[in-house]
């Protein structure tokens, strides 16, 4: 009995034991959480020069008696700020372990940052978290801010002080590296002057005629890029040219440091200038007629006897090699003569009498006409970017200088090139059979049943780089899209709200359809015919155009075609039967 009694007390004992616990983890899972209880500190330095890399450190501090899970750090930070173990840009968010009751929890990183002196970079934090065993979130905020105080690269200009309109000039910018540590996708971007036309460089800009991609700049390196143009403007005109160095981040071009270069423009004794087809700057098309115009001016106060002028036409590539892109079969000399082992135009008393004696402010002009060929000459992915270089001169007898000009540069040159505009291709074609985009439904269209069919869009590009290239095609109200795109990844879409049918491709390279492959898409309709269309061929794409920008000539292509319609006749297996039958 006394045994059952004093096991009835122990286990009434071990019940309150269990109950006791279960309440207490009960209220103190209920205890109330105070954020207040919880700190955030950021320490770093208040200023760093550009590339160089420094501590940030991120603490939470965890004063309360809950662990703190799911606890997530995000980051919001100026752009020019990279991760300086990676060398890419820091992440935007980051997961941290749970923040212990009563304990803290770090996060550090070694950054770089880039950007112009003085300028200021702010990192602005946010962590999230939950505390344990409560379902409500909450968040703290902080920021730094951190000073550029040096941006440790020197850039010098060297350009001449002056050059007459029209005249050819060449340049450079020369970079260097004072840095101990490395600039990571270190590019150049310069805006030349109004009035500059861009020949050529070395190295070969990446787009655009005016930037570069480097890569990374090694600690203490050096660079240089050369520049051939000419120059038009006024006398007395300042040509300005801003060079900026800088860092690529996220495919943007962040400007770090810029330098400015300058030169005058000066009236010559004897000028000459040239148009194309009534302009200073031109850019041609293929198997284009250009007409030159040759303007002459005496700008001295003297007479000026038997002056003469040569012309000579170039044509190059991107990589400044001459090539043969003109058809001098077509060559139309006014009152001038042509030297055909020279390749020279000239002028002279015998042609143009008035060159026999030019009066103070008399000026004149001869012109001249040629083709240029159908055919450009590309056997490789360097033939490129063709161009057309004029180069005229004038002079006079040296015998008949007169005394008070003796000592002066009496020969004047201009220098004009124009472009070769690229030639982009469109073609669109409608299938039936095609090898990856199965279709069905009765061939020929039969009224109130599917037939689908696949319409294939091809682009090619001749001569130049395109950038911003786009398709589009508009879908007859009486045609569906069927959402099948090959490649999937092609860019092909529908917008229903439109009935447009666009394919942005971007950039197509040079000799795409020659040299490279060209670019394709395909993509599936369907049309479901009813009684009005019996005995007539449906159209499944009408209004088709493609377009984009030409990087070398900087000028916009079109392209377009005719619609698609049920008649395919790209598919031979079932041309001829698009008119539908009842």
């Amino acid at each position: 009995m006394a045994r059952r009694t004093y096991l009835i007390i122990y286990i009434i004992i071990a019940v309150l034991l269990v109950l006791s616990l279960v309440v207490f983890f009960i209220l103190k899972s209920r205890e109330k959480f105070s954020i207040n209880d919880v700190s955030l500190e950021i320490l770093t330095s208040k200023e760093a020069e550009a590339g160089e890399p420094m501590n940030f450190v991120f603490i939470c501090k965890n004063k309360s008696k809950k662990d703190l899970v799911n606890a997530k750090l995000i980051v919001d930070r100026s752009p020019g700020i990279f991760d300086a173990k990676t060398n890419a840009p820091l992440a935007s968010s980051f997961n941290l372990d749970n923040v212990t009751a009563g304990k803290e929890s770090r996060k550090e990183f070694q950054l770089a940052l880039f950007g112009k002196k003085d300028e200021i970079k702010e990192i602005k934090v946010k962590i999230e978290f939950t505390p344990e065993n409560q379902g409500e979130s909450y968040s703290m905020e902080g920021h730094s801010q951190i000073a550029i105080s040096e941006v440790p690269l020197f850039l010098r200009f060297d350009m001449p002080t002056q050059a007459a309109s029209g005249q050819e000039i060449g340049f450079s910018f020369e970079y260097t590296s004072k840095s101990q540590y490395n600039f990571p996708n270190f590019a150049a971007r310069i805006t030349y002057a109004p009035g500059f036309q861009f020949f050529n460089a070395d190295p070969i800009p990446k787009e655009d005629n005016d930037f570069w991609v480097f890569g990374d700049l090694k600690s203490k390196s050096e660079g240089k890029v050369s520049i051939r143009g000419s120059i038009a403007g006024i006398k007395e005109e300042n040509k300005q040219f801003k060079t900026e160095l800088g860092i690529i981040e996220n495919n943007k071009f962040l400007s770090i440091f810029e330098e400015w270069g300058v030169f005058k423009i000066i009236a010559p004794l004897l000028s000459v200038e040239q148009t194309i087809n009534n302009r200073s700057e031109y850019t041609a098309g293929i198997a284009e007629l250009l007409k030159f115009s040759i303007k002459y001016k005496n700008n001295t106060n003297e007479k000026l006897r038997e002056a003469f002028i040569n012309v000579n036409l170039d044509c190059k590539n991107s990589q400044n090699q001459s090539v043969e892109c003109l058809d001098w079969k077509e060559l139309n000399v006014v009152n001038g003569e042509f030297n055909g082992f020279s390749k020279t135009i000239s002028w002279r008393a015998s042609g143009v009498p008035q060159l026999q004696e030019l009066s103070p402010g008399e000026e004149g002009e001869v012109k001249f006409s040629i083709l240029v060929n159908d055919k450009l000459p590309i056997k490789s992915e360097a033939d490129k970017n063709f161009y057309i270089e004029s180069r005229a001169k004038i002079d006079i007898n040296p015998q008949y200088i007169p005394e008070s000009l003796r000592g002066f540069k009496m020969e004047s040159e201009s220098v004009l090139a124009v472009k070769i505009n690229s030639w982009l291709t469109l073609t669109s074609k409608g299938y039936y059979n095609h090898p990856t985009i199965k279709n069905s439904g009765p061939i020929p269209p039969k009224v109130g049943e599917t037939t689908t069919y696949t319409i294939v869009w091809d682009v090619e590009n001749l001569s130049n780089d395109l950038k911003e290239v786009t398709v589009e095609g508009n879908l007859p109200a009486n045609v569906i899209w069927k959402n099948k795109i090959y490649p999937e990844d092609s860019g092909v879409e529908f917008q229903s709200y439109t009935g447009k049918v666009v394919w942005k491709i971007g950039r197509v390279y040079a000799n795409s359809g020659t040299i490279l492959p060209k670019k394709e898409a395909a993509f599936q309709v369907a049309i479901q015919p009813t009684q009005d269309l019996i005995k007539k061929s449906v159209s499944l794409l009408e209004n088709i155009t493609a377009e984009g920008i030409d990087t070398f000539a900087g000028i916009q292509l079109k392209a377009k075609n005719q619609k698609v319609t049920t008649d395919i006749p790209d598919d031979i297996i079932v041309e001829g039967q698009g008119k539908v039958v009842p």
